[in-house]
């Protein structure tokens, strides 16, 4: 039956002027056209996979500076657009409560000096046989009692995020400076000189900070063995570490979830839009998932090029199941076998 075809193939070359064009199923080999060949596809600029991704940073990146209890707006130094230092004054507030709790200490310090000094005499006569017991009792209490005055009073103080470097000067007016904690730009100030402000209302300033960034994306399948970058919106590229610094399977929606380094430390913006795209450099090609034939680590794909046949050791960059990006020997005029099944 298969001489009978052959020789039909062979008189319908012989009444053409020309052999026709070798399709998906014409071959030189009788066994070989029993196989389904599918046509090689290219990369396009040999991009394996694609994903939305944005730019995620650090919690400590952006800082909301406010008031943590009710004080009187003296100032705002800064305006939106303004770089500012760690450490840097931003504002400053004042309050009677804190004047009062600076003052507490202050008169809490004094008076521990007194009281020591007295517990150092009563001691001495009491050695001697001239103080009662029950009359350093009452100093060691009053010591007691002050220090636990003074250590409300700084926790007022530090609950009220008030620097402490200067006691003295809190209690004469109970102003203090608003310090930005990160590095970065002002975004927002709602402070106004003489607005009573509190724990309850917006950040008086807020500061974005710059901080090393990374990228997140969602994917359908595992990342692919290939490098990596981030193209912004803009158009900016940013290369990428080739491999996720984690990887996760969301169970809820089946998705792998990824956070990948920068492949220099960066400082971006947070929540940059862009695309995460894996790719190759060399002569990358998609074919069928079913055209591999792979063990140990290695893998193959029967490739027909003009007429003839060939296995051809082939590396796997990534699979989806249904398709396979590889790395090999192959051309976009070139077949390979559709499935496992080889002539």
């Amino acid at each position: 039956m298969k001489k009978a075809v052959v020789s039909m193939v062979t008189l319908s070359w012989a009444c053409h002027a020309t052999p026709p064009a070798v399709d998906a199923l014409e071959v030189d080999t009788p066994a070989s056209a029993q196989v389904p060949w599918q046509r090689v596809e290219s990369l396009e600029r040999g991009i394996v996979l694609a994903a939305a991704a944005h730019v995620v940073t650090s919690a400590t990146a952006t800082a909301d500076i406010m008031s943590t209890q009710a004080a009187v707006v003296r100032a705002i130094s800064v305006t939106p657009g303004d770089r500012v230092e760690a450490g840097q004054d931003v504002g400053r507030l004042s309050s009677p409560a804190v004047a009062e709790a600076a003052a507490i200490v202050l008169a809490a310090a004094a008076r521990l000096r007194v009281l020591g000094k007295r517990l150092g005499q009563l001691k001495s006569l009491k050695t001697a046989g001239l103080a009662r017991r029950d009359a350093i009792f009452d100093v060691e209490l009053a010591v007691a009692t002050t220090r636990g005055d003074r250590r409300r009073a700084l926790a007022r103080l530090k609950g009220a995020m008030v620097p402490l470097g200067d006691i003295e000067a809190l209690a004469a007016d109970g102003a203090w400076s608003l310090t930005s904690p990160v590095a970065g730009v002002v975004t927002d100030v709602s402070g106004r000189p003489g607005h009573v402000v509190g724990p309850d209302d917006p950040p008086l300033v807020r500061v974005s900070g710059i901080a090393p960034a990374r990228v997140e994306a969602q994917l359908t399948t595992p990342p692919p063995r290939a490098r990596a970058r981030f193209v912004a919106a803009d158009g900016t590229i940013y290369p990428l570490r080739p491999h996720p610094r984690t990887v996760i399977l969301e169970p809820t929606s089946g998705l792998w979830r990824l956070w990948v380094d920068f492949l220099e430390p960066r400082s971006l913006p947070p929540a940059l839009q862009g695309t995460l795209q894996y790719f190759v450099d060399g002569p990358a090609a998609s074919v069928p998932a079913g055209a591999l034939m792979c063990a140990e680590g290695m893998c193959d794909v029967h490739r027909l090029r003009g007429g003839k046949t060939a296995t051809v050791p082939v590396t796997k960059v990534w699979s989806d199941g249904a398709i396979a990006v590889v790395v090999g020997d192959l051309a976009t005029t070139d077949h390979v076998s559709a499935t496992r099944r080889r002539p």
